[in-house]
């Protein structure tokens, strides 16, 4: 009967550490949803952010006619050279662009 008692605490015991670490799993994956949740938020707030900037840089070049077109052509070349002058990534190089042209 002793062997049978010591099987069984130990089963007890195993059951209740199975479920501690159910529970710290639980806890865990939740942290893990709570920071997905709030690194969403603040990249929504950064574009947010990032549109509003966009928006009053582009009111100070147009006109507040209510046609809303750039005041002179001068105007349009300046908006035309800011609009160029925003860093653009380039394109990630493929097999195909890193192929020499011997076909090789």
């Amino acid at each position: 009967m002793k062997n049978r008692e010591i099987r069984m605490f130990k089963l007890l015991n195993l059951k209740t550490d199975a479920s501690t670490s159910l529970v710290r799993l639980g806890s865990v994956e939740k942290t893990i949803e709570d920071a997905y949740e709030a690194l969403d938020s603040l990249i929504l707030e950064a574009g947010d952010r990032a549109k509003r900037h966009n928006s009053e840089r582009i009111e100070g070049w147009l006109d507040k006619a209510d046609n809303r077109k750039p005041r002179t052509k001068e105007a349009l070349t300046v908006v035309l050279k800011q609009e160029r002058s925003i860093p653009r990534r380039a394109p990630a190089a493929t097999d195909w662009d890193l192929r020499r042209d011997d076909g090789s």
